[in-house]
Order: structure tokens, then sequence, then C-alpha cells
């Protein structure tokens, strides 16, 4: 039986190998296996850095460096300017 163990963090490698050598598995690693990266449209890059801006702001709050806007501010802001 063949295990494969993907995206494995570094400081993770050295104990998976011990773990492997003491239950007497062999190892065996291979960097040939690569995600193939599917191409975005337009639309699509706009959202994801849309989405990563969002995530650093979040991240800011947590840090208490900015305030963000409440859900009732922005469903307000929303409703405003449908009229």
């Amino acid at each position: 039986m063949n295990l494969i163990l993907e995206n494995v963090q570094p400081k993770h490698i050295s104990l998976i190998q011990e773990l492997a050598k003491t239950l007497h598995f062999q190892v065996k690693e291979d960097n040939s296996i690569k995600k193939s990266k599917k191409k975005l449209n337009t639309k699509q890059k706009e959202f994801v850095e849309d989405l990563k801006e969002a995530l650093a702001q979040v991240d800011l709050h947590q840090q208490g460096k900015i305030e963000l806007q409440s859900a009732r501010d922005f469903l307000a802001e929303l409703r405003s300017e449908n009229l």
C-alpha cells in the first residue's frame, strides 16, 4: 500500500520521517507531483484581489490597528445606495 502526504509543513517532516523509520516504512520523497495552476479570468482575478484586501483588513482589525464597519452600517449603506 502507498501513502502520499501532500503539503507537509517543513517543521513536521522530520517527525514524519522518524515515525516512518520507527514503523519500518520506506520513505521516498517525490517532488515531481505538481499542482496544475488554473488561469483565472479578469473577474476571478478581481475577486481574488478583493478577497486578499479584505483579509488584510481583518488582520489589521485583529491587531487593533483599524476599526471595521459594523454589519448594520454596511447594510444601511447598501439600502441607501439602492434608493
